[in-house]
């Protein structure tokens, strides 16, 4: 199993840096600002993804004029915005024949409720 996860951080009311992980241990970011900026990352560490996602951050505030904004931005608390757990290990047949059978499934499709339901 694994834990997919995005984080964000508050640089200001009105802009904020995104960090998400792909379900391939790569990690991206989104600067939402005026223009919004996104980069890859690529696969590295989650410590090393919230600090190159804060260095693209301030990269991004000098280029508008705002260096003595970034400087606060190391002190910002990363925040979790979602987090999914993945199982990455693929069903075998039984396991999904034991599935389909628990919710009343057969093999080929559904149960009909045509006889159960009036308006099926």
């Amino acid at each position: 199993m694994r834990c997919i996860q995005e984080f964000f951080v508050k640089i200001n009311a009105e802009e904020w840096v995104l960090l998400s992980e792909g379900s391939d241990g790569s990690w991206s970011y989104l600067i939402w600002g005026r223009p919004p900026v996104q980069g890859y990352l690529g696969r590295t560490p989650e410590v090393d993804a919230k600090r190159k996602a804060l260095d693209a951050a301030r990269a991004y505030l000098v280029a508008a004029g705002r260096a003595r904004n970034s400087l606060a931005l190391s002190k910002l608390p990363w925040q979790v915005a979602t987090r999914i757990i993945k199982n990455d290990v693929p069903l075998g047949h039984d396991d999904v024949q034991l599935r389909m059978n628990r919710f009343g499934l057969q093999q080929g499709g559904m149960h009909s409720t045509a006889g159960r339901y009036p308006n099926a």
